[in-house]
């Protein structure tokens, strides 16, 4: 027999299935360009690991932000999930770090000049979601003080306020103390001419 619901999510799954690999491999593409057009294509190679690295890097984050965001909330709105729930938060975070640390390990042994351009996009990727978080969270917290709402809830205030926190995190994290691994060669020293005599 026919079951519509299951037959709706399978033609979904398919879609999704044929259609995130196409996805990936034009962000990749799209990635590949401006790293070897800039550092010479002697490096593909290590500009592909590179951005599987900065890749999956970003990928931990999203699993550590999945895990620990809800906990959070969890624990300051008084909201107490149970021990199972918890435990699979802390699973998914610690899948998280893990995934970041190990690509974050590889990307540090790649060559400086492969790495720039992925380097880039990924800090300012961050940079940006950072900022917006911190901005919009900023004003939903002031609006919501000065404009007030109907019938506010005691923890109105809890999401917002992690968003900030954790929109700061990001934008420190991520300040430009360092300059990063440099896409433009060093140039070479000329010897000096032996002096005659």
């Amino acid at each position: 027999m026919f079951d519509a619901p299951s037959s709706l999510f399978g033609v979904v799954g398919v879609f999704y299935g044929l259609l995130l690999p196409l996805v990936i491999l034009h962000i990749i593409t799209l990635l590949f360009i401006p790293s070897v057009v800039l550092g010479g294509g002697g490096k593909v190679m290590s500009v592909g690991k590179a951005i599987y690295c900065y890749l999956l890097q970003a990928v931990g984050i999203l699993l550590m932000t999945l895990g620990g965001l809800p906990a959070i909330y969890g624990v300051l709105a008084r909201q107490p999930y149970e021990s199972t729930t918890y435990l699979a938060l802390l699973i998914v975070f610690a899948s998280g770090g893990l995934t970041f640390l190990w690509h974050d390990h590889m990307a540090r042994g790649i060559e400086g000049g492969a790495r720039a351009v992925p380097h880039a996009i990924y800090l300012f990727t961050f940079k940006v979601m950072g900022y917006i978080m911190t901005l919009l969270s900023a004003m939903s917290l002031l609006l919501t003080l000065l404009l007030g709402t109907q019938a506010p809830t005691v923890d109105w205030w809890v999401m917002p306020t992690i968003l900030l926190l954790y929109g700061l995190l990001l934008s420190w994290c991520t300040r430009s103390e360092d300059k990063g691994p440099s896409v433009m060669p060093k140039p070479k020293m000329m010897p000096m001419m032996a002096k005659k005599r």
